[in-house]
């Protein structure tokens, strides 16, 4: 049974420069990763208003009417709050979610994460590591072991998780700092690699068509 041999190896078997291992994959730049991840959340947004306003609160009329009410009342209550400088007792009770109303908000949460996690898995699952923002900005994920760099379904499904459950306390909690804290590593590290990268193994890389716009330099294109 033959060996198996690293493709970003060469063959080492005393030919000329053709069997010099190429170079490993190029960083896809952070401006293409942002835009990447601003058309995703886009069409996730799209997915996740268009599903829970057909299948949750269309169907739960009377809760989602409270919902409405509740948001209503606290906007006039914070309102009312900065008129009285801060002061609770002035500004008179804060009002309260009923309990269909707070039902229908965790189920339009899960449910919202559930979309979320299937948008990434399923669409780098079947494009081999390349969600749709990925795709339009040609960008994709692979592997950190650069022998055998195909994206995996564990690798997928981890960084996905991590993805969804950041972008899901974003948008639907006041947890932003999560969501920030998993993303500050790509400000910061040469290679972009985000929190979820860094955990999955994993790293984003410029297509073949646009390595010009990966993250090398022209002093070290390796870099």
């Amino acid at each position: 049974m033959a060996d198996y041999q690293n493709p970003f190896q060469g063959s080492n078997n005393g030919n000329s420069q053709d069997d010099e291992a190429p170079p490993p994959p190029e960083s896809a730049g952070l401006m293409l990763r942002i835009g990447a991840f601003a058309a995703d959340v886009f069409l996730i947004m799209v997915v996740v208003l268009t599903v829970t306003n057909f299948f949750v609160l269309r169907q739960n009329p009377e809760a989602a009417e409270e919902l409405e009410q509740f948001s209503r009342e606290s906007r006039e209550y914070s309102e009312q709050l900065d008129e009285a400088d801060g002061d609770r007792e002035a500004a008179g009770p804060a009002p309260e979610l009923t309990e269909d109303a707070r039902q229908l908000l965790q189920t339009t949460y899960i449910i919202s994460l559930i979309l979320i996690l299937l948008y990434f898995v399923l669409s780098e699952l079947l494009t081999k590591g390349a969600s749709p923002g990925k795709l339009l900005f040609k960008i994709k994920v692979i592997r950190t072991d650069y022998g055998r760099p195909q994206l995996v379904a564990g690798a997928t499904v981890l960084r996905s998780v991590i993805k969804a459950v950041t972008l899901a306390l974003a948008i639907t909690h006041p947890l932003l700092l999560v969501f920030l804290f998993n993303y500050f590593f790509a400000f910061l590290t040469q290679d972009r690699r985000a929190g979820h990268d860094f955990i999955a193994r994993t790293k984003v890389v410029a297509t073949p068509s646009n390595r010009s716009y990966g993250n090398a330099s022209p002093e070290n294109p390796s870099d």
